[in-house]
């Protein structure tokens, strides 16, 4: 009967051997899935520690009634299930992170070509007026508002600087 019983974790892929113990240790009844060579209770096994391996987990769990401990239950887990879940679950972080990178490179290229380069010009008009005294050098206008109002502050500032030195020039001839 107990060998019976046990032929119901043939749906359960992972399980790929069972064996139900009594309370003196002889076993009532063994499932071990086909193809699978794994007996659940290894030889020289202590039954009440689990044994983990890279490709199995044996661990047995006392099999209770309202009297106590009446046997034990010995299952073989096969991991193959979980590598093949960890392994898609790694190709798609892998993609995921891919997508990520990719999808940052577009914003960068974007944010260089609306942030960035206005502000570059921003500056080497700056660059001109500070280095060479070129007071036509002049702020482009801007789709952002605050560099637009940096650049128009600008421009109005080079613009009193030309009038007071026009201003200068006219009193001193």
């Amino acid at each position: 009967a107990a060998a019976e019983v046990l032929q119901a974790l043939r749906h359960s892929p992972d399980i790929e051997a069972a064996t139900l113990h009594a309370a003196d240790g002889q076993p009532l009844g063994e499932y071990l899935r086909a193809g699978s060579s794994r007996r659940s209770t290894p030889a020289g096994r202590d039954p009440s520690r689990m044994l983990i391996r890279p490709t199995f987990v044996t661990l047995g769990v006392p099999v209770m009634s309202p009297q106590g401990v009446v046997g034990r239950l010995e299952l073989t887990v096969g991991l193959d299930s979980m590598y093949e879940k960890a392994t898609l679950l790694a190709l798609a972080i892998a993609f995921a992170t891919l997508l990520e990178i990719g999808v940052s490179a577009l914003l960068l290229r974007r944010l260089d070509g609306s942030v960035l380069q206005p502000l570059a010009a921003l500056n080497a008009s700056m660059a001109k007026v500070t280095q060479g005294s070129d007071l036509s050098a002049r702020a482009e206008p801007s789709a952002i508002v605050e560099l637009h109002a940096l650049g128009m502050a600008f421009n109005a500032m080079i613009g009193e600087v030309q009038e007071r030195d026009a201003a200068l020039a006219q009193r001193t001839a």
